[in-house]
């Protein structure tokens, strides 16, 4: 089900919320820009969904409002915690902020299916949990951590600064499931598709990212090194 171009209101996401009950056929379900999470009933209804809709394997939710859920949130985080089908979730430019990211990095933990993670934009600052999600899960390939230049306060004080991007470096480079192939950040994007890589920054943690993705991947061919 596709919501991206015809957005949902308040009492559309309610329905919805109660369609995706129990429901075994919608196996995609995106909702980017939808404003969920404006309502702590969006917490209760994703996560329920997690837990009875056995057929959902991608959940695209960016551009929408999770960080406004505050400890609303951990319903939803709950039922990620219990699910075991899913294997794309987007929660990319949600306002997350560090508690956020914490919750639904700590969730999915025991997501065992997931395969492809986009969760950019959320201001995530240094919390040790999304590097030990990356660290430790056992089926994630592809992650998304991509941070835009910080414009406000919030952003400047939680931004993911060089110490957080090598941390995530050398979490990658100390996983013992060697799962995660793909990184897109701020630097560097390596996808499937991405054969050649052109290499421009001297930042010492720009390169233990690289490296700690490199250590897994295997359709990179060519990595051209300029001043960097």
């Amino acid at each position: 089900w596709d919501f991206n171009t015809h957005t949902l209101t308040q009492v559309g996401l309610t329905a919805l919320w109660l369609i995706m009950e129990f429901n075994d056929k919608v196996a995609t379900l995106l909702l980017d820009g939808n404003d969920v999470g404006a309502r702590a009933d969006d917490s209760v209804g994703l996560g329920r969904a997690m837990v009875t809709a056995p057929a959902l394997r991608k959940l695209s939710l960016s551009n929408n409002k999770l960080g406004d859920l505050k400890n609303e949130m951990r319903k939803f985080a709950r039922g990620l915690s219990s699910n075991t089908t899913l294997t794309h979730l987007d929660v990319a430019n949600n306002g997350l902020g560090p508690d956020g990211v914490k919750i639904i990095c700590v969730a999915l933990k025991s997501c065992i299916s997931l395969k492809v993670l986009d969760i950019s934009y959320n201001t995530p600052g240094r919390d040790a949990a999304l590097a030990e999600l990356f660290r430790v899960h056992q089926s994630l390939e592809s992650v998304g951590v991509i941070e835009k230049e910080p414009q406000t306060r919030m952003e400047r004080t939680f931004h993911l600064d060089a110490r957080g991007k090598e941390a995530i470096g050398r979490a990658l480079l100390a996983s013992k499931t060697h799962q995660i192939r793909f990184v897109q950040c701020d630097v560097f994007s390596l996808t499937s598709k991405v054969t050649t890589l052109n290499w421009k920054t001297s930042s010492q943690s720009d390169a233990v990212m690289l490296a700690g993705v490199l250590r897994s991947n295997n359709v990179l061919t060519a990595l051209h090194v300029g001043s960097g």
